[in-house]
């Protein structure tokens, strides 16, 4: 647990409260209890007001989240609802309850037509572009894009 709380604590310190990092603020609740279990409790207060402070950043933002974000796509719409999740529980603030409403719909406005028939209502795309479906891959979504604008 020392080792998994020290990179949280030293990710937090180079600014991943900064970025939307899938799986992180679940990762950082899962180590909070059991820094809880081993009787520190200042340690893991802190690294849950790390989780809240980033929510409070990405609310202060609204809709327009940094380019460093939407170059992936709606990859980072499901974590950055889990950071404002898991800062609810933490806090149970109406104004995160209100956010996480607000943005509740951004998850299925990416469930739409996809490049193939097989990926209608799957909108799942990773981290380096591709668009992933039962029985196909894809490429990057951003040169389609492109093409598209021409």
């Amino acid at each position: 647990m020392e080792t998994a709380a020290h990179i949280l604590e030293r990710a937090y310190d180079l600014g991943a409260g900064r970025h939307l990092a899938i799986g992180l603020s679940e990762t950082v609740v899962e180590a909070t209890d059991a820094l809880d279990r081993d009787g520190q409790q200042e340690r893991a207060t802190r690294l849950r007001e790390e989780i809240v402070r980033s929510a409070h950043c990405f609310i202060g933002l609204g809709d327009q989240l940094p380019e460093h974000e939407v170059a992936y796509g709606h990859a980072i719409v499901a974590p950055s609802l889990n950071l404002l999740i898991d800062a609810w529980r933490i806090t149970d603030d109406l104004l995160l309850e209100k956010e996480i409403t607000e943005r509740l719909p951004w998850l299925p406005a990416f469930s739409g037509r996809q490049p193939h028939i097989r990926l209608h209502g799957v909108g799942i795309r990773h981290w380096d572009g591709f668009w992933f479906g039962r029985g196909r891959l894809f490429g990057d979504l951003r040169l389609r894009h492109a093409q598209h604008r021409r």
